[in-house]
């Protein structure tokens, strides 16, 4: 069992940080979640462990959704969603019709798309949605947490509100991200609505970059074996997942840690010995499905719903879908009917 993290005293926090920067100079600590990172993403920024802890004292105040129940690890997943990429928007309300049909949330990387807001349509298809807020390429992410509390003021359907995705590794610090989950958090609470306010990084960000995750008041982790080092990584992958998930749960279980991306390519080539294919994608699918029933957190979230083909290489091919929303393997029974939402 993992055991459940306390709330981190001024104390606590500059050890960590201490330990993180020792274990980011050490490649025999947590080589294999930082492996992992810079082959996904090519790259990882980490800061010093003493110039952000300034930031963390202001924004690490209590965690009014800090989870002490179950461990997180054997934690079962009520809400079983998938990612969507919000390339083809314009069908969005029919492919939220398509993910009903198999899954009870969904997760974005935007919640404002133009005049959209994603939040209220995942809220009229009866789904559940963790809110993303872009932080990168100039995205007025301050619209996607209004956009977020819009839809929860009507349906009560948002598990939380993640500020960004993946950023300590594409040249945004943790100092950064920690000042924009407090500005995030403030602006839920002015609103009058209880949403969890977090980040989404991959499992080697949060480890070497722990105070992003105490700031939190739930974090989404990306784990996928396909781009991992181990032998399991491509010999028993689900062993991978579950590895890496038990460290993140053993650390943070009490930031209410959810799995937010995990997934294999059916196509597209291979990486090292990890192959895609159709019957690949299929079985890892399966795997983390029945894995998912007792581990991954209250909700986890598979990567993805289709297909983006203009990505080129096995990175268009990590759907679970085709591009015209069609699946490509029957990927389980529909949800259990759940009561119609309520406004908070």
């Amino acid at each position: 069992m993992a055991p459940v993290v306390s709330t981190p005293t001024e104390a606590d926090i500059v050890a960590r940080e201490a330990l993180a920067a020792a274990a980011a100079a050490n490649p025999s600590v947590s080589t294999k979640a930082r492996r992992f990172a810079v082959r996904h993403k090519r790259s990882i920024g980490l800061l010093a462990a003493l110039a952000v802890v300034g930031t963390v004292m202001v924004a690490v105040t209590g965690n009014p959704f800090k989870f002490d129940g179950k461990s997180a690890s054997q934690q079962a997943t009520v809400y079983s969603g998938v990612c969507y990429d919000s390339y083809d928007a314009g069908n969005m309300v029919k492919h939220f019709s398509i993910i009903k049909q198999k899954f009870n949330a969904v997760r974005t990387y935007q919640t404002k798309l133009g005049n959209q807001n994603m939040a209220m349509a995942a809220g009229d298809a009866g789904l559940k949605i963790a809110a993303g807020a872009w932080l990168r390429n100039g995205n007025d992410w301050k619209g996607d947490v209004q956009a977020a509390i819009d839809a929860h003021k009507k349906y009560g359907n948002v598990l939380a509100i993640y500020v960004g995705n993946e950023d300590l590794m594409n040249g945004i610090g943790a100092g950064e991200i920690i000042a924009n989950i407090a500005t995030a958090k403030g602006m839920v609470q002015s609103a009058g609505v209880r949403i969890p306010v977090g980040t989404v990084q991959t499992d080697g960000g949060f480890l070497t970059n722990p105070s992003v995750a105490w700031a939190s008041e739930t974090i989404g982790v990306n784990i996928y074996p396909f781009f991992g080092d181990s032998p399991n990584s491509w010999q028993a992958p689900i062993k991978d997942l579950d590895a890496r998930w038990a460290a993140i749960a053993g650390k943070f279980g009490s930031q209410n840690p959810r799995i937010t991306e995990t997934g294999w390519p059916s196509d597209g080539g291979s990486n090292g010995q990890h192959v895609s294919s159709y019957d690949n994608a299929k079985s890892y699918y399966e795997s983390y499905a029945n894995w998912a029933k007792g581990n991954g957190g209250d909700a986890s979230f598979y990567f993805m719903f289709h297909d983006n083909r203009g990505k080129g290489g096995f990175e268009a091919h990590f759907g679970l879908a085709n591009p015209d929303g069609t699946w490509k393997f029957d990927v389980g029974p529909a949800p259990a009917p759940t009561a119609p939402p309520t406004a908070p």
